[in-house]
């Protein structure tokens, strides 16, 4: 090969070194987006969890209570704080003893609450619950009298109540954690009382 002909391969390789170079880090730099943007994507997605939980309510009546709630992902408040929506759909069963009989009332609830979470653990989380819903109770109430009988009278309605909680969760894995709960249901109209509750429960995500 001629002296000549070297140096203009030499020369050819010296310009295509640079062109190479910057496709080689323009196809790194797309490379980097690409899997920055991508667990982005997959975590802007909420996870819909739902369950249920049942327990005990006890009041000026006391009875077995059972809650269904959904689950929806918010919003990071802080670093360790992550706000949900939360809509419960709630049925207690009361019994009440009066003279001469007793009192049966069922009670329904629907409410939409916040719900504050904070994981303390890797494994740990606490949350704190707070709504505003709406009830509607049926109450039969049966008694004996002497020399009368038995006597039956029923009466229902709507009302306004508030529920606040306060518990924690158990991750056993992703999908499914376990709950504990205290509450305070405060009840407005026909049914004027403030209950206590204590829940266990699970949670699985969808």
């Amino acid at each position: 090969m001629h002296p000549r002909t070297l140096s203009a391969v030499a020369l050819a390789a010296l310009l295509a070194v640079p062109a190479v170079a910057g496709a080689q880090a323009k196809r790194s730099t797309t490379s980097a987006k690409a899997s920055r943007a991508t667990p982005a994507a997959s975590s802007s997605a909420p996870n819909l969890s739902v369950g249920g939980s049942l327990g005990y309510e006890f009041g000026n009546a006391d009875g077995f209570a059972l809650r269904l709630d959904g689950e929806l992902p918010f919003q990071m408040l802080a670093p360790k704080v992550a706000l949900s929506f939360v809509g419960s759909l709630g049925y207690t069963r009361f019994s009440e003893n009066i003279p001469y009989g007793d009192v049966k009332t069922n009670l329904f609830k629907l409410v939409p609450a916040a719900r504050f979470t904070m994981p303390v653990a890797p494994e740990v989380d606490l949350y704190g619950d707070g709504g505003l819903g709406l009830y509607h109770y049926s109450s039969t109430a049966k008694t004996n009298v002497p020399f009368l009988g038995t006597m039956e009278a029923s009466t229902s309605g709507f009302g306004f109540m508030l529920r606040f909680g306060a518990g924690a969760f158990y991750k056993i894995n992703p999908k499914v954690k376990l709950s504990a709960e205290l509450g305070l249901s405060p009840y407005f109209g026909d049914v004027d009382t403030t209950d206590f509750t204590i829940m266990l429960g699970a949670m699985f995500a969808i």
